[in-house]
């Protein structure tokens, strides 16, 4: 019995031996450490784990804690929202939009509308100019490619795309907007039609129309719309169902006829002014050396006037009176 505690004390001893001392200071300072790993797994996290909060309507629609399924959201920038738009089809044999649209459909005006204008601008000029140069059209100057016709033939290509478009509005309807959850309260439809379109109309979407803008079945001349194509809509004609390109639009820009009158300055005014006074002063100079010359014309010549009268001048010898 006293060998076997003897073993178990040299055993104690030998395992207390194999562990280091540990001071009380380092011990403590271990502790902390050990503490605060949370918080710096934390800080270390990349940004880049997890997105950061929408900072715009049509990236995360209120309400929702993620996008909605089914909508890429990779990829989209103002060159480009096709990402958007992968599982729309180009064209549908239904008039109209379709109801699996509507969120979509919000989603791609809101973008439309809050997009910066000169960016949108500078990014549609860039991609007409890839099509011109791409094009059987290139021996025109690309202020001249027929946008519409190249749209009609290729649709896919300008799917998602930034366009400018100018031409003439034959029709302007102004709607109240569906349920949506990006603060969208009216809709603006309007007919455009281009140069190279003829009797094919482009369907405008926007939310807001310019001030003064008819609204109705009128013409509107020099209308210019900057805005991304979303699809082919499908509407119905009188012969049968056609295609017009649907166009979400960041602005519509138009000049009201009143406006488009001269507003003269001043200045412009003096020099109107001072132009007319010079007109009517050579005006009245070259009348005045007309009647001069007329004048002189009609004078008898010096000459004449010097000569000697003829004998019988003034008297008649056969009538003479005798005193």
């Amino acid at each position: 019995m006293r060998e076997i505690r003897q073993r178990r004390r040299i055993a104690d001893s030998a395992r207390h031996a194999a562990l280091p001392l540990v001071p009380p200071c380092l011990a403590v300072i271990l502790g902390l450490c050990l503490s605060t790993l949370p918080g710096v797994a934390l800080f270390a996290q990349s940004p880049f784990d997890s997105p950061p909060p929408s900072a715009s309507p049509f990236e995360t629609p209120a309400g929702q804690d993620e996008p909605p399924a089914g909508i890429p959201q990779s990829g989209v920038s103002v060159n480009d929202i096709s990402p958007w738009l992968r599982d729309v089809p180009i064209k549908t044999s239904r008039a109209g939009f379709l109801p699996e649209e509507n969120e979509l459909y919000y989603r791609v005006l809101a973008y439309a509308r809050t997009a910066d204008p000169q960016a949108l601008r500078e990014a549609a000029q860039e991609f007409l100019k890839q099509r011109w140069e791409q094009s059987k059209y290139k021996h025109l100057p690309v202020e001249k490619f027929p946008v519409y016709v190249d749209m009609y033939l290729d649709p896919q290509a300008y799917q998602g795309r930034p366009v400018i478009m100018t031409g003439h509005i034959q029709r302007a309807v102004v709607s109240d907007a569906g349920k949506n959850d990006f603060a969208i309260d009216q809709l603006c439809e309007t007919w455009l039609f281009t140069d190279d379109s003829q009797a094919n109309p482009t369907v405008v979407l926007s939310t807001e129309l310019p001030e003064g803008f008819p609204v109705g079945e009128q013409a509107v001349d020099h209308v210019t719309v900057t805005g991304y194509i979303y699809r082919m809509y499908t509407y119905e004609a009188r012969d049968t169902g056609r295609f017009a390109p649907v166009l979400m639009a960041n602005r519509i820009d138009w000049t009201s006829p009143a406006a488009a009158k001269p507003d003269y300055s001043w200045i412009t005014i003096l020099l109107i002014g001072v132009g007319l006074a010079i007109f009517s002063l050579f005006i009245a100079l070259t009348l005045h050396q007309q009647w001069l010359l007329d004048r002189e014309s009609k004078r008898t010549p010096f000459e004449e006037l010097n000569a000697t009268p003829p004998e019988s001048f003034g008297s008649d010898t056969k009538g003479s009176a005798k005193r």
